[in-house]
């Protein structure tokens, strides 16, 4: 029997590094998971599987506020 859920995999094996002082842009197209990317990176959603480690700190639900001071985050508006 095969069983059909509403899960979907958003994002497999990312990993990037951005050295502090460097402007990063993230480009794919519609659906690549980019907005989703960003949103676990500032913690909107939590991921979950896998690690995020911003600064050495590993992001979890104790140090929220602590890496958002590491981030800035312009997203593009569509006007």
């Amino acid at each position: 029997m095969i069983e059909f859920t509403d899960e979907k995999l958003a994002l497999k094996g990312v990993s990037f590094n951005v050295k502090e002082g460097d402007c990063f842009v993230l480009l794919g197209s519609n659906g690549a998971g980019k907005t989703t990317l960003f949103k676990i990176m500032l913690s909107e959603l939590m991921p979950t599987s896998g690690r995020v480690l911003i600064k050495d700190f590993e992001l979890n639900i104790n140090n929220i506020q602590e890496i958002r001071k590491f981030i800035g985050y312009c997203p593009q508006m569509n006007c």
